[in-house]
């Protein structure tokens, strides 16, 4: 005889399915220890490569934190300025927060296994918002503006803790994200309380980077790609 009676817990499983999963709210704007979950090496389809990385919190209360550093061009063509400062965050986010001068090897093989060491290693992450803009998929005719979480600097959790100014931790809109805003012929919206409150699926932010980040709307994870690279000012 089963443990439960099969109909209840039938009954619990097709609940929890409709329902679907609970989302954790976003990283809080601020100083967090996090821990590095992920590190990729990831080509673009048009031959570019971005260097993707993922921060969780160690209690799970929160949304991973993934940032995609787009820092190799095409063959044949030289690195963006975008790019330039790309690179220079990843070296960054490993000197601070890990102690580890980037090495340079012949492979990209052996060029990602020398961050395989930081996995699971936590470090001081100060977290900013990025103002972006997205347009759901099933309402074109709105905008929304939103806040999204981005590593802004790191630190060794073995040194004091990082200096944060509040007052610079929003980063205003840039690029084609306030081209875009500027110009909307449509409905504009402000999201309320950071999040993003548009239903229906996601359409793929204006400035994004070229993958969905973790810390967009959940059901659109397919859906977004940009041209543009992540940089921070």
């Amino acid at each position: 005889m089963p443990f439960i009676n099969n109909s209840r817990l039938t009954s619990a499983v097709n609940d929890v399915k409709a329902r679907g999963p609970v989302r954790k709210p976003k990283m809080p704007i601020g100083v967090h220890v996090l821990y590095l979950s992920k590190v990729e090496l990831r080509p673009l389809d048009d031959g570019r490569k971005s260097f993707d990385v993922e921060f969780v919190d160690q209690a799970g209360n929160f949304r991973p934190l993934t940032m995609n550093y787009l820092f190799m061009p095409k063959s044949g063509e030289e690195p963006s300025e975008s790019m330039r400062i790309n690179l220079e965050q990843m070296v960054s986010l490993f000197l601070d927060g890990y102690d580890h001068e980037m090495l340079n090897p012949d492979t990209a093989k052996e060029f990602m296994a020398q961050f395989t060491q930081f996995k699971g290693k936590p470090c001081q992450v100060a977290v900013c918002g990025r103002t972006r803009v997205m347009s759901p998929k099933d309402k074109p005719t709105e905008l929304w503006q939103f806040i999204q979480p981005e590593i802004w600097y790191t630190g060794n959790v073995e040194k004091e803790t990082l200096a944060f100014q509040v007052n610079k931790a929003i980063k205003p809109m840039s690029g084609k994200d306030l081209e875009l805003w500027n110009n909307w012929k449509g409905t504009k919206h402000i999201a309320k309380d950071h999040e993003e409150e548009a239903d229906g699926q996601v359409a793929k932010p204006a400035n994004a980077a070229p993958v969905q980040q973790a810390t967009e709307e959940v059901k659109a994870e397919e859906e977004v790609e940009g041209e543009e690279d992540v940089t921070f000012e």
